[in-house]
């Protein structure tokens, strides 16, 4: 239940365990827990770190197909936690601002499912109590949302392909750029994915790294990037005009101001000349302002191949 400044037990949650078992045993299609009124949006965002939903129960059931996760610390008190092989139906997994709390023993952060279809992970802290990298193992996955912030821990590993895949959003904050080999794994498990939100900090050095080790994106027909695309000297955003075949769209964000970075080792070599997608149609670029550097942006994906009349500019004020 909710735990206040001093670790110690509130009153009115010491039954929500109780509470999910009874929800479960009135075989519940969906499942919310939540450490706020989801009404009061305020409460939700700047009291997390002062009270929580401690969970303690497993979730099993054979009916539930959504389960939402929001300010939730799940205990290693139940064996593996974010196991739900006893969820055959669950489709739908939501967790927002989630962790788990390690009472000795296994120390493995695996979360898997073979039904889920949707997954959003959002701003969740799965890096507090001990230094590993989680591993996802949800080869049925159509859809996933995932958000890392800062002091996340290490990006998570699919330990599996995800064949299935079409709608994709990352976003990553600037405290991943160091990890390498996390940002790598991620990028390769994409690959099937047909519709891919990227979006990362401006010196997004992991990313531009991982592109090294990349393959193609075969399936890849709607792609959205912002300004770590464009740094340094556009290299990512032409490694993906030049390895996804089936690009149909190109979105592009723009809302920073440019800044020239170094070259990190391993970054792509863009120097080798080539054509975009032959099924490209369009290209949306969104920007604050149409500077010299939207300008040397139409340059680049004119060498590419790109005509300018299946380009499109909006400024956003």
């Amino acid at each position: 239940g909710y735990y206040d400044s001093n670790g110690d037990r509130l009153e009115h949650s010491q039954y929500i365990d109780l509470w999910v078992r009874y929800t479960l045993s009135c075989h519940a299609r969906l499942l919310r827990i939540s450490d706020h009124d989801p009404n009061d949006l305020d409460a939700g965002y700047y009291d997390y770190k002062i009270r929580s939903v401690m969970l303690d129960v497993p979730i099993l059931s054979g009916h539930l197909t959504t389960l939402e996760l929001d300010g939730v610390v799940l205990s290693s008190e139940c064996s593996h936690p974010l196991d739900f092989s006893s969820c055959p139906n669950l489709e739908t997994l939501k967790m927002n601002r989630c962790s788990i709390l390690f009472l000795g023993g296994d120390r493995s952060m695996n979360i898997s499912s073979q039904s889920v279809r949707c997954l959003s992970i959002t701003r969740c802290d799965f890096d507090h109590f001990v230094r590993a990298r989680a591993l996802i193992s949800i080869p049925t996955l159509v859809h996933l949302d995932l958000e890392l912030t800062e002091d996340c821990g290490l990006v998570p590993a699919f330990e599996s392909m995800m064949p299935s895949l079409l709608t994709t959003s990352i976003k990553l904050d600037r405290s991943c750029n160091k990890d390498d080999m996390g940002c790598s794994l991620l990028l390769g498990c994409l690959s099937h994915s047909s519709n891919l939100d990227l979006m990362a900090g401006p010196q997004a050095f992991a990313f531009r790294t991982a592109l090294k080790r990349c393959t193609t994106f075969s399936k890849l027909k709607i792609l959205s990037l912002n300004e770590w695309c464009v740094e340094p000297d556009f290299g990512p955003l032409l490694y993906f005009l030049r390895w996804s075949p089936n690009l149909e769209k190109l979105n592009i964000h723009l809302f920073k101001p440019y800044r020239h970075v170094e070259e990190t080792e391993g970054c792509y070599d863009s120097a080798e000349p080539f054509l975009a997608s032959k099924q490209f149609r369009v290209v949306e670029i969104k920007c604050r302002t149409k500077d010299k550097f939207v300008h040397k942006f139409l340059k680049v994906l004119s060498s590419c191949g790109v005509p300018a009349e299946q380009i499109n500019i909006k400024k956003i004020i």
